[in-house]
């Protein structure tokens, strides 16, 4: 390939090589052995010293790899991907099904119907339809639900599903699978594997971090384990890059090409970009460094690669999309309608859409979306999910089965791991049930409970008035005006009014239990209260007299009690 080297020195960066190619490609090389390609199509790869890097295309696709194996891609048709050095990995595609897989063989995916299926370290595979329904297989059970298992006399396991789908697991650790819509995903033990889908993409990884892509249209991409990235086009012309161990390996660097060639050293052809002065009005991206001394580059199209001094490159085409590549590795893209992604040096990944919906995925292993109608969810790093929707719902659960779900109308139930559960309506209502045995309710008034699971309990109701019981038979009440009684458990009762203060001292009134029973108090009275809480009294010869109900200060006065009517008035002592 012919190229004109032109070295670029300024106080930013003094060793950085800039390189014109004849096809109209740029490539710039920095002391620290980055290597950056910018063509003319729009897309753009860099390549760094320790066999990382990261590719962006014109159709707006992306790739990124690490020097220890894992890396991830993106395609403008909203699916992506992330892989580990560890084998495990997530995924996500543009009809808004997600999933991730674990080195130890275990996987999830979520439909976007709402239907999820699973498989455990174990083989026990969980499917869960769109209504909730949970179904759970152990891949062990000969019968294997309404599967056919067989296995070879070689120890090789078929499985063949009821949807058509078929697994086959081999006794070295490989094996594949092909669904009924015709995937097709192999995998063997050293950890290289396929994958294939019906409209002939196939997509292939090795052992040594190496990968190929083949595309319908007949068009290819390939990575080698150096680094030698490879893109052959659907007319099979083929671009080879890969990353020289230093400037003076790259025979275009450094020396001038033959006599013979049509460029010269120090110039450009007339008809490859040429160098401008950065104009004035030109658009800049946000993140972009200061223009000074920076190199831009006009196409034939009107499109303007700038090559900033500190490595970094912008890109941008009259159509309205573009890309800026920091020095650092971050790469932005964003299209005409308003769609655009974010991938950063270490392969964490933002997309968003035209329609308004975006995912995500992060090297850590946490990965969401969520769709223009403003529902989504989220699976985070530590195993936990949330979910979101647009009238206001969602939920939230942990690795440890704990799960909170509130709805729109704004009521919400809570279950957790140690058994507790609990719920609140719409209204304010609700109750609580703890691990411990113990339960709370409330209501909306104010009023509502507690007890223990012991025999203890207390209530309060909306007009202030309370009531409580003990599991060693002591019980008592408070009424709305302060005044009230206490029972102990030898059944003497202590009786005060609104002001705290005893009432008489002399009397012992005993309230009716808790099954409504008479009982005596004082002398020549009795006391008790009937089944709706009013109370009875007989001034005197009680056990000769019918007990006769009275009211307010009546009774009080009656009775001998002095201070307000409440005690009488007050129906919701025991409830």
């Amino acid at each position: 390939m012919n190229a004109i080297n032109e070295q670029v020195q300024t106080s930013e960066n003094p060793d950085m090589e800039v390189i014109y190619h004849e096809d109209g490609s740029v490539e710039t090389i920095n002391a620290d052995g980055t290597n950056h390609w910018e063509y003319p199509d729009g897309s753009s790869a860099t390549y760094y010293a320790d066999g990382s890097g990261h590719a962006t295309y014109a159709d707006g696709s992306s790739y990124y790899w690490a020097a220890d194996g894992s890396g991830g891609y993106q395609d403008s048709l909203g699916n992506s991907a992330h892989w580990n050095a560890d084998g495990s990995g997530n995924w996500s595609n543009g009809n808004g099904d997600y999933g991730s897989y674990e080195a130890d063989g275990s996987w999830t995916a979520t439909y976007a119907d709402g239907s999820s299926e699973s498989m455990s370290a174990d083989g026990i595979y969980t499917f869960t339809d769109v209504d909730g329904n949970i179904s759970e297989v152990n891949e062990h059970d000969p019968y294997y639900g309404s599967a056919e298992v067989l296995e070879d006399e070689d120890g090789t396991i078929t499985i063949l599903y009821a949807d058509g789908s078929i697994e086959v697991q081999n006794p070295d650790g490989s094996g594949s699978y092909t669904d009924a819509e015709g995937y097709e995903s192999t995998w063997n033990a050293d950890g290289s594997g396929s994958w294939s889908s019906p409209d002939g993409t196939v997509e292939v990884y090795n052992a040594d971090g190496s990968w190929s892509v083949t595309y319908p249209d007949g068009s290819s991409e390939s990575m080698t384990a150096d680094g030698q990235y490879t893109y052959t086009d659907a007319d099979g012309n083929s671009f080879e890059e890969e990353l020289p161990d230093s400037p003076e390996d790259d025979p275009a660097i450094g020396e001038a090409p033959d006599q013979d060639e049509e460029a010269s050293v120090g110039e450009a052809p007339d008809e490859e970009p040429q160098y401008n002065e950065v104009p004035n009005d030109d658009a800049s991206n946000d993140e972009a460094p200061d223009d000074e001394e920076a190199m831009v580059f006009e196409e034939e199209d009107g499109s303007l690669t700038t090559v900033y001094p500190d490595g970094s490159i912008e890109v941008y085409h009259p159509d309205g999309w573009g890309s800026y590549t920091s020095a650092t590795g971050e790469v932005s893209t964003w299209n005409a309608d308003g769609s655009g992604s974010w991938t950063d040096a270490e392969g964490n990944v933002s997309e968003w859409h035209a329609d308004g919906s975006s995912s995500w995925s992060y090297t850590d292993g946490s990965y969401g979306h969520s769709d223009s109608e403003g529902n989504g969810e989220a699976h985070y790093a530590d195993g936990s999910v949330s979910t979101w929707s647009a009238d206001g719902s969602g939920s939230w659960s942990d690795a440890d089965g704990n799960v909170c779900e509130w709805h729109a109308d704004g009521s919400s139930s809570w279950s957790y791991s140690d058994g507790s559960y609990g719920y609140s309506d719409a209204e304010g209502n609700g109750e609580a049930h703890y691990a411990d045995g113990s339960m709370s309710t409330w209501n909306s008034d104010g009023s509502g409970s507690w007890s223990d699971g012991q025999g203890n309990g207390s209530q309060w109701h909306a007009d202030g008035s309370s009531s409580w019981s003990s599991s060693d038979g002591s019980y008592g009440a408070t009424f709305a005006d302060g005044s009230g009684y206490q029972v102990d458990a030898d059944g003497n009762q202590y009786t005060y009014g609104p002001d705290g203060e005893p009432v008489d001292d002399a009397l012992a009134f005993e309230f009716e239990n808790s099954e409504g029973e008479e009982q005596a108090g004082g002398d020549d009275s009795a006391t008790a209260m009937d089944d709706t809480g009013v109370l009875m009294f007989a001034e005197e010869n009680y056990d000769e007299q019918p007990l006769e109900e009275c009211t307010g200060e009546e009774c009080y006065e009656e009775m001998g009690l002095l201070g307000g009517s409440a005690m009488a008035d007050s129906t919701d002592m025991f409830v």
